[in-house]
Protein backbone atom coordinates (compact mmCIF):
# COMPACT_ATOMS: atom_id res chain seq x y z
CA UNK A 1 0.00 0.00 0.00
CA UNK A 2 3.07 2.35 0.59
CA UNK A 3 4.17 1.65 -2.39
CA UNK A 4 1.14 2.28 -4.53
CA UNK A 5 0.83 5.82 -2.40
CA UNK A 6 4.31 6.87 -3.24
CA UNK A 7 3.40 6.56 -6.72
CA UNK A 8 0.31 8.46 -6.60
CA UNK A 9 2.27 11.46 -4.29
CA UNK A 10 4.98 11.05 -7.46
CA UNK A 11 2.29 11.73 -9.70
CA UNK A 12 -0.18 13.78 -8.62
CA UNK A 13 1.90 17.02 -7.71
CA UNK A 14 3.22 17.64 -11.00
CA UNK A 15 -0.40 16.91 -11.83
CA UNK A 16 -1.34 19.77 -9.76
CA UNK A 17 1.34 22.20 -10.85
CA UNK A 18 0.63 21.93 -14.33
CA UNK A 19 -3.25 22.96 -14.10
CA UNK A 20 -2.14 25.18 -11.55
CA UNK A 21 0.12 26.72 -14.22
CA UNK A 22 -2.71 26.09 -17.40
CA UNK A 23 -5.01 28.28 -14.54
CA UNK A 24 -2.68 30.67 -14.25
CA UNK A 25 -2.33 31.18 -18.49
CA UNK A 26 -6.27 31.18 -18.51
CA UNK A 27 -6.99 33.87 -15.90
CA UNK A 28 -3.59 35.80 -17.65
CA UNK A 29 -5.69 36.08 -20.90
CA UNK A 30 -8.52 37.56 -19.02
CA UNK A 31 -6.43 39.92 -16.97
CA UNK A 32 -5.04 41.23 -20.04
CA UNK A 33 -8.42 41.69 -22.10
CA UNK A 34 -6.93 40.52 -25.28
CA UNK A 35 -8.09 41.60 -28.70
CA UNK A 36 -8.45 37.88 -29.53
CA UNK A 37 -12.26 37.28 -28.29
CA UNK A 38 -11.78 32.79 -29.44
CA UNK A 39 -8.86 33.19 -26.59
CA UNK A 40 -11.10 35.13 -23.89
CA UNK A 41 -13.84 32.46 -24.63
CA UNK A 42 -12.02 29.42 -24.34
CA UNK A 43 -10.28 30.81 -21.15
CA UNK A 44 -13.29 32.24 -19.92
CA UNK A 45 -15.20 28.94 -20.62
CA UNK A 46 -11.87 26.52 -18.87
CA UNK A 47 -10.83 28.36 -15.87
CA UNK A 48 -13.40 27.21 -13.36
CA UNK A 49 -12.81 23.35 -14.60
CA UNK A 50 -8.76 24.24 -14.42
CA UNK A 51 -8.53 25.79 -10.85
CA UNK A 52 -11.52 22.60 -9.85
CA UNK A 53 -9.09 19.65 -11.21
CA UNK A 54 -6.21 21.65 -9.80
CA UNK A 55 -7.84 21.22 -6.10
CA UNK A 56 -8.59 17.80 -6.58
CA UNK A 57 -5.10 17.28 -8.00
CA UNK A 58 -3.75 18.62 -4.62
CA UNK A 59 -5.96 17.19 -2.36
CA UNK A 60 -5.35 13.55 -3.82
CA UNK A 61 -1.69 14.21 -3.52
CA UNK A 62 -2.20 15.96 0.35
CA UNK A 63 -4.55 13.02 1.19
CA UNK A 64 -2.09 10.20 -0.51
CA UNK A 65 1.04 12.11 1.91
CA UNK A 66 -0.75 12.00 4.66
CA UNK A 67 -1.91 8.53 4.50
CA UNK A 68 1.78 7.46 4.16
CA UNK A 69 2.52 8.41 7.42
CA UNK A 70 6.10 9.61 6.85
CA UNK A 71 5.13 13.08 5.52
CA UNK A 72 6.43 16.26 8.10
CA UNK A 73 4.58 19.33 8.61
CA UNK A 74 6.62 21.02 5.96
CA UNK A 75 5.63 18.03 3.57
CA UNK A 76 2.15 20.28 3.29
CA UNK A 77 3.35 24.03 2.63
CA UNK A 78 3.42 23.40 -1.23
CA UNK A 79 0.29 21.66 -1.82
CA UNK A 80 -1.50 24.74 0.66
CA UNK A 81 0.18 27.18 -1.83
CA UNK A 82 -1.29 25.48 -4.45
CA UNK A 83 -4.46 25.46 -3.22
CA UNK A 84 -4.67 28.80 -1.97
CA UNK A 85 -3.18 29.89 -5.36
CA UNK A 86 -5.93 27.74 -7.18
CA UNK A 87 -8.67 29.14 -5.10
CA UNK A 88 -7.22 32.80 -5.47
CA UNK A 89 -7.46 32.50 -9.21
CA UNK A 90 -10.70 31.27 -9.56
CA UNK A 91 -14.06 33.12 -11.21
CA UNK A 92 -15.64 35.73 -9.31
CA UNK A 93 -19.34 34.23 -8.75
CA UNK A 94 -20.89 38.00 -9.87
CA UNK A 95 -19.84 39.76 -12.97
CA UNK A 96 -16.84 41.59 -13.09
CA UNK A 97 -17.90 45.58 -13.06
CA UNK A 98 -14.75 46.22 -15.48
CA UNK A 99 -16.13 43.66 -18.31
CA UNK A 100 -19.62 44.49 -19.71
CA UNK A 101 -22.26 42.21 -19.14
CA UNK A 102 -23.48 39.49 -22.06
CA UNK A 103 -26.06 41.86 -23.84
CA UNK A 104 -28.06 40.69 -26.49
CA UNK A 105 -27.67 42.29 -29.19
CA UNK A 106 -30.51 44.53 -30.96
CA UNK A 107 -31.47 43.90 -34.21
CA UNK A 108 -30.09 46.44 -36.79
CA UNK A 109 -32.75 49.16 -37.76
CA UNK A 110 -35.12 48.73 -40.97
CA UNK A 111 -34.41 50.70 -43.91
CA UNK A 112 -37.25 53.31 -44.13
CA UNK A 113 -39.56 51.66 -47.15
CA UNK A 114 -39.46 53.34 -50.43
CA UNK A 115 -42.02 56.22 -51.54
CA UNK A 116 -44.05 56.01 -54.53
CA UNK A 117 -43.05 57.75 -57.35
CA UNK A 118 -46.47 59.38 -57.49
CA UNK A 119 -46.02 60.99 -54.06
CA UNK A 120 -42.50 62.33 -55.13
CA UNK A 121 -43.74 63.81 -58.04
CA UNK A 122 -46.79 65.60 -56.47
CA UNK A 123 -44.53 67.03 -53.93
CA UNK A 124 -42.98 69.09 -56.12
CA UNK A 125 -45.47 70.96 -57.94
Amino acid sequence: MTDALHHITRAALPVAIALLTFTLAARAVLWARLDHAPARRIASQHLEPLSTWCLIATGVYTLALGLRGDAQLVAFVIPVVIGIAAVLLRPASEPSRDEPEDQSVAPAPQPAPPVPAGLLWSRHQ
